[in-house]
């Protein structure tokens, strides 16, 4: 049978096809990876010495802070990219992302996506006549809010300016919160996590 004059066989479109294919399954997999990486969480742990001299030493368990969680419009848009199924876009975005955290260069990111400001919550001056919730931090699970009750107490103790409360916290457990190290220690069991005020 004749053949259109430029026409390419049917094996060798078959051939580029499958080739078009394994390109997106590894850049899939690059991108797999790379989202996942940017998403970890990684765990710290702190011990805080006790003022007793006999008293034992406390550790404090956090969870920092993940790459994506500092640039929330970068997880966004990747989330959207990916969504849409424009692969190579979000592997151009992530690869740009991955060498403005080793290097520092903000051009490479698509718009304005510097961190938010950071404000220290125990200075007088950036309170706000608003409503304020503690949250406790709980490993990979994340943030928690506390109980109605217990908000209530702990901010009351706050405001009042008191360096320490105790609490009735999850599963009417009793806590006691350092508003200068800013962590929470259950006096059943000593554990220590730590804790944070939020605007909402």
């Amino acid at each position: 049978p004749k053949r259109s004059r430029g026409a390419e066989p049917a094996d060798a479109q078959k051939a580029k096809a499958d080739n078009a294919n394994v390109l997106q399954n590894d850049i899939g997999a690059q991108v797999d990876a790379l989202m996942q990486q940017f998403s970890a969480m990684r765990r710290s742990v702190k011990q805080i010495e006790s003022a007793d001299a006999n008293g034992k030493v406390c550790e404090v368990e956090s969870w920092l802070p993940s790459s994506f969680d500092y640039y929330p419009a970068i997880k966004n848009k990747a989330a959207s990219l990916r969504q849409a199924g424009r692969l190579s876009e979000l592997w151009q975005l992530l690869q740009k992302f991955e060498k403005f955290l080793l290097t520092g260069d903000a051009s490479l990111l698509p718009g304005n996506n510097a961190p938010e400001e950071i404000v220290d919550l125990r200075d007088d001056s950036a309170l706000q006549p608003e409503r304020w919730v503690w949250q406790v931090n709980c490993g990979e699970d994340g943030w928690m809010d506390f109980a109605e009750d217990a908000n209530k107490e702990v901010e009351q103790a706050f405001q009042a300016g008191a360096k320490t409360v105790q609490f009735l916290g999850f599963r009417n457990a009793q806590y006691s919160l350092d508003f200068g190290l800013l962590h929470q220690t259950s006096l059943q069991s000593g554990y220590c996590r730590p804790v944070r005020r939020q605007r909402v």
